[in-house]
């Protein structure tokens, strides 16, 4: 390890070119990878897929994720929030 230690101190400007190449080799692969992702997942067979797929078999309207709740006031009519 002191060999090594050793080398990079005595050839600190190429160790730092190395470290910069690196660097910008990084960051070009980063941006050639592309910002295109995918918010899809699936897991078909699980539990939760099952009881998706019924609840969208069953209850069409009500099948999405959806964070609507029924507000039943004291006099009686609902409203939907």
């Amino acid at each position: 390890m002191s060999t090594l230690a050793r080398w990079c101190f005595r050839h600190r400007f190429v160790v730092a070119l190395l470290w910069v190449a690196l660097l910008a080799g990084l960051g070009l692969a980063a941006s050639q990878a592309g910002t295109k992702s995918r918010d899809r997942f699936s897991l078909p067979g699980a539990e939760s897929t099952k009881a998706l797929d019924l609840l969208e078999d069953t209850m069409p309207g009500r099948s999405g994720a959806c964070p609507c709740r029924k507000l039943i006031r004291p006099g009686g009519r609902g409203r939907t929030s």
